[in-house]
């Protein structure tokens, strides 16, 4: 409880400076609205129903380029990781892939797919593939192979240890993975919709830019650091409820398992 009230410290100091600043009249107003001010125009385009299907859209298309990308991703990264010839043959070019800035291939996605969504998500679904792979391509190289000769001195099989071995000491590299394609993929998804389109969080910023709405603009933006904040820690208690071993060390709770396992095969 201590830790999660310390985590607002910054920011509740972050705004009350704002604030006062804005009060004592060490900013301009027009250009650099207080907190007060935008916290009136988050709540009148939330009345109006405006702030609301921005951030639908925005978080639609992120999840759906999130599920895609991530889904196919990992897929990818495992089968590269069982055929070595494959992964000598590819792994380079998908290292090299992951320093394009997808949004620049954006223009190819529209040739391709029109101008309808599914090349508005691309850019986000390509970064999440591509970050999905490499962490889970890295994951599964990365085990240390002691564990598989102490799961094989237990009398684990090939299924045996591809389930108390291999998925669980791969989870914490795949999380790490998701957690930055998330990330990447929301930025991706505001960075296209700036471009391209009138609906979504991106598309509200540029549009305040436009119009010179800056509160509309700053809203925009502290939704997204918001919608951002909320990803992370969604993914935080799926990690946690998913593999709770990470807090108590890989050795310790490969043993737990393994020790557990064999009583779970007999009942099979």
């Amino acid at each position: 409880m201590m830790r999660r009230s310390k985590a607002w410290i910054a920011p509740a100091l972050l705004i009350t400076i704002w604030q006062t600043a804005s009060w004592a009249g060490l900013t301009n107003q027009m250009f650099f609205p207080p907190p007060s001010k935008l916290l009136a125009a988050a709540w009148r385009l939330t009345q109006a129903g405006v702030l609301q299907r921005h951030i639908a859209a925005s978080v639609g298309r992120t999840l759906a380029a999130f599920f895609i990308g991530s889904a196919s991703g990992i897929a990818f990264g495992l089968t590269l990781s069982l055929f070595g010839g494959l992964r000598n043959a590819l792994k380079p070019l998908l290292s090299a892939s992951l320093t394009i800035p997808k949004v620049t291939l954006l223009p190819l996605f529209m040739l391709l797919l029109g101008m309808g969504e599914p090349a508005l998500i691309m850019p986000a679904t390509a970064t999440c593939f591509v970050v999905c792979a490499l962490h889970a391509l890295d994951a599964a190289l990365g085990i240390d192979r002691h564990y598989v000769e102490l799961a094989r001195n237990y009398g684990a099989g090939r299924w045996e240890q591809v389930r108390y071995v291999f998925l669980p000491a791969s989870l914490p590299r795949l999380f790490t993975g998701l957690r930055v394609a998330l990330g990447a993929g929301l930025v991706l998804t505001l960075s296209t919709e700036m471009l391209i389109s009138e609906t979504g969080i991106g598309g509200m910023i540029w549009m305040g830019w436009q119009t010179l709405s800056i509160d509309n603009l700053l809203v925009g933006v502290l939704a997204a650091a918001l919608l951002g904040l909320l990803f992370q820690t969604l993914l935080d208690k799926l990690e946690l409820a998913l593999i709770p071993w990470s807090r108590i060390g890989a050795m310790t709770a490969l043993l737990l398992v393994l020790a557990m396992a064999p009583a779970g095969l007999q009942a099979q």
